[in-house]
């Protein structure tokens, strides 16, 4: 997926712009460092252009408008973001008025290959824990075996009836399906459990420690890993 962005020189304004899709293209690489160039921006390592406009499917982007990066990092975080699938409540809670491109690089590392399932997780995830940043996303990604997670349930009946079906914690026997009470078995587990219900489902935290431990904890051996996905 491409993201177009309009670059200038903060420093001289009066040089214009330059439009540029990225991920840039390797055979185009070399036209577009000469178009930057022109501008007297586009260093390799120097965090000096600035973004005048940029069109993204991902709405956290478009807050890095006005803010000067550097233009190896957004090319590179233009490829991660190719390859991986950040789920919508990111957008929500993420500001680019403090994040910078070297965080949300590392986020899509941690991010990539997850399964279509996994993305729905994190994104139910990101929900109840409510992370102020890429840093704290990014271990909420990488530890999503802390939390349990219901896909499409939005009711005490809706969870229970996926504990006793599908969770594979109950010997689920379909001729008694009548004899379930699909409704007192999630409303008994709700009322245990750290969790709540959001649009993608049901997601509660099994984790030993406080969720606010895991977020700002990056991989640690110390974590105890559980739960049913």
């Amino acid at each position: 997926m491409m993201i177009q962005v309009v670059l200038s020189n903060p420093s001289h304004p009066e040089y214009g712009v330059v439009t540029l899709l990225f991920s840039i293209p390797r055979d185009q690489y070399a036209h577009c460092m000469e178009l930057l160039a022109a501008l007297e921006i586009g260093d390799a390592l120097k965090t000096d252009c600035k973004v005048e406009k940029i069109d993204s499917f991902y709405a956290v982007l478009k807050r890095a408008e006005m803010l000067t990066v550097n233009v190896e990092e957004l090319n590179y975080l233009a490829k991660r973001l190719e390859d991986s699938q950040l789920p919508n409540e990111m957008d929500v809670l993420l500001d680019m008025e403090y994040e910078t491109f070297s965080d949300l690089n590392e986020l899509a590392e941690a991010t990539d290959g997850l399964s279509k399932a996994d993305v729905g997780k994190l994104g139910a995830v990101v929900m109840l824990a409510e992370p102020k940043s890429a840093a704290q996303i990014k271990n909420l990604a990488e530890h999503l075996d802390l939390f349990d997670f219901a896909p499409g349930a939005h009711t005490p009946q809706e969870y229970g009836k996926y504990m006793i079906r599908q969770s594979g914690r109950f010997d689920y026997d379909e001729n008694l399906d009548d004899f379930y009470d699909y409704e007192k078995c999630g409303t008994e587990r709700i009322n245990a459990e750290d969790g709540m219900f959001t649009d993608r489902g049901y997601i509660a935290y099994k984790g030993c420690y406080s969720m606010e431990e895991v977020m700002n904890s990056g991989q640690s051996s110390r974590m105890e890993m559980g739960g049913m996905m």
